[in-house]
C-alpha cells in the first residue's frame, strides 16, 4: 500500500462560537453581567481537525453548513487553517449550527444551540473512499448512527479508530446517541475520549479514576483518556492507568481545550507512533496551552509543545 494522502479525517460538528464572559454564572431568575463578548470559529471535529493542522497533520473533515455568511466563514477558516474542506456539505437556504457559551471566572459553562437540524448527514453522503485515503478516522459521534456506521466502515478499510463523546449522556441523547451506541462505539474505537461527565454516568461514580479504571477493565486493548480539567487526564491501556498533569498557564478560555487534547493525543499515538507516555505530556501540553488563549481555534503549533515541554518538561506517573 503506498502512501496515505491525508493523515486524519474528522467526521462531525463544524460550528460557530459566540462565546459570553460573565461575572457569574447564571442561575434561574438571576442576572449576570456580561464582561466580555466574541465570535470565535468552533465545533468539536472542526476544533480537532485545527489542532491536528497545527501539529502539522495532513487533515481533512467532513460536516455540513448552511449557505449562511457565517457557514461560508467557517469553510473559509477552514481551509486557511490547512485544513481539507471538500468533503463539507453545504445545505442551501439552511443556517449553519451556532453555540452560545456562557463562561464565568471559574471556567463554568452552558451552551445554548441554535440550527440543531442543520448538522445531519446519511450515510449515503458520507465518501468513504475519501475516509479510505486517511490514516486515521475520527469522529465526536454527535451525528449518532452515521458516525458509527463510518467508524465500521473505516475500521473495515483497516483504519485506526479514534472517537470522542464531548458531553454528558443526556445531552449526547438529544443527538440520537444512546448509551448502547456509546458503549458501541468504545468497542469499535483504537482510542477514545469520554467527557469526564460521561464516564462518571457510564460506570455510576463520582470518582474519575474509578471511572476510569472501569472503562479500561471493560475495553482493556483500547486507549482510554478521561480529562479532569486543572487536574490533568488519566490514560489507560491495557491494565495500566497513567495521571498526567496539566501544563501550568494562566487560564483565559477553557473552550476546546479537550478537542485540542483529543487531537494532539491522535497526533502523537497514531500518526507519529509515540510512545503513550509522550504522546499524552503532548496532549496535556497542547490543551493547557490553548486554555492561555482565547477560542477553540486557538491551539497551538508543535513547535510551541515541543518548547514548552523543554523548558518545563511534565513528570507522568502510572497511578495503577
Amino acid at each position: 500500500m503506498g502512501e496515505k494522502a491525508l493523515d486524519v479525517v474528522c467526521l462531525g460538528a463544524c460550528a460557530i462560537d459566540r462565546i459570553v464572559i460573565v461575572d457569574k454564572f447564571p442561575y434561574h431568575e438571576g442576572t449576570s453581567v456580561v464582561k466580555a463578548e466574541y465570535l470565535r470559529e468552533g465545533g468539536t471535529s472542526a476544533n480537532v481537525a485545527v489542532c491536528l493542522s497545527h501539529l502539522s497533520a495532513r487533515c481533512g473533515i467532513i460536516s455540513v453548513i448552511g449557505d449562511d455568511p457565517e457557514g461560508l466563514w467557517i469553510l473559509s477558516r477552514l481551509g486557511e487553517e490547512g485544513v481539507d474542506t471538500s468533503r463539507i456539505i453545504i445545505r442551501k437556504g439552511r443556517k449553519s449550527p451556532s453555540l452560545v457559551i456562557v463562561v464565568d471566572e471559574e471556567q463554568r459553562r452552558a451552551f445554548i444551540l441554535f440550527n440543531k437540524d442543520t448538522l445531519s448527514l446519511e450515510p449515503s453522503e458520507v465518501d468513504v473512499d475519501y475516509v479510505a485515503t486517511a490514516k486515521v478516522f475520527f469522529t465526536d459521534t454527535y451525528l449518532a448512527d452515521t458516525a458509527l456506521w463510518a467508524m465500521e466502515e473505516a475500521k473495515r478499510r483497516g483504519l485506526k479508530i479514534a472517537c470522542s463523546i464531548p458531553q454528558r449522556l443526556e445531552v449526547m441523547s438529544i443527538w440520537g446517541l444512546t448509551r448502547e451506541e456509546i458503549f458501541r462505539a468504545l468497542e469499535l474505537s483504537d482510542l477514545a475520549m469520554p467527557s469526564k461527565e460521561c464516564a462518571l454516568a457510564l460506570v455510576g461514580t463520582d470518582d474519575p479514576l474509578t471511572a476510569t479504571r472501569q472503562l479500561a477493565s471493560s475495553y482493556p486493548d483500547k486507549v482510554i483518556c478521561v480529562t479532569v480539567g486543572k487536574e490533568g487526564s488519566y490514560v489507560a491501556y491495557r491494565g495500566r492507568i497513567l495521571k498526567v498533569p496539566a501544563f501550568e498557564v494562566k487560564v483565559v478560555d477553557t473552550t476546546g481545550a479537550g478537542d485540542t487534547y483529543m487531537g494532539a493525543m491522535i497526533y502523537g499515538l497514531m500518526v507519529k507512533g509515540l510512545s503513550l507516555e509522550d504522546a499524552a505530556k503532548l496532549a496535556s501540553t497542547a490543551a493547557s496551552l490553548k486554555c492561555s488563549r482565547p477560542g477553540a481555534w486557538s491551539s497551538p503549533k508543535l513547535a510551541e509543545v515541543e518548547e514548552a515541554l523543554r523548558k518545563r518538561p511534565l513528570e507522568v506517573r502510572y497511578v495503577e
